[in-house]
């Protein structure tokens, strides 16, 4: 889904983002809590994720308008912060899986789209499942 509405997710995410922020502002909202995306991470950041890896690169190019969006939310809260003395903190929850994700393989994450497939090759009876990424072929078990 990322790919194919990049425009909407960067323009929405945006617009969304720093409009709460600054009308939070406005009214006097003691404390701003603005919630990011492990995908503004860089597309080579080590893992395990840290902080200060944050700004060191571009992020992976299928995430990148959403990501990026996103982080602009935490430039926002520190600039406002600086200026203004406003209180306001930027999280970047890690993003797995849970109840109600989109498992769907060619829209969702990586680990529910992997999740759905051991489940399928479960109820199969396949012993393995074919994963691709980059060009690289993954297989694993599915005991």
């Amino acid at each position: 889904m990322n790919l194919v509405h990049q425009s909407e997710y960067f323009y929405e995410n945006l617009m969304m983002g720093t409009q709460l922020l600054h009308e939070s502002y406005v009214a006097g909202v003691s404390k701003f809590v603005g919630i990011g995306t492990i995908c503004a991470y860089p597309k080579f950041a080590p893992i395990p994720f840290r902080e200060e890896d944050l700004w060191n690169g571009y992020p992976e190019e299928t995430n990148a308008p959403y990501g990026l969006a996103k982080k602009m939310l935490l430039v926002q809260s520190q600039v406002y912060r600086s200026q203004y003395g406003y209180n306001s903190i930027f999280l970047l929850p890690v993003n797995l899986y849970g109840p109600r994700d989109n498992f769907d393989p060619m829209s969702s994450h990586v680990i529910p789209a992997l999740n759905y497939k051991f489940v399928e090759a479960k109820k199969r009876g396949d012993d393995h499942i074919m994963a691709w990424s980059a060009g690289v072929s993954l297989c694993g078990g599915c005991g």
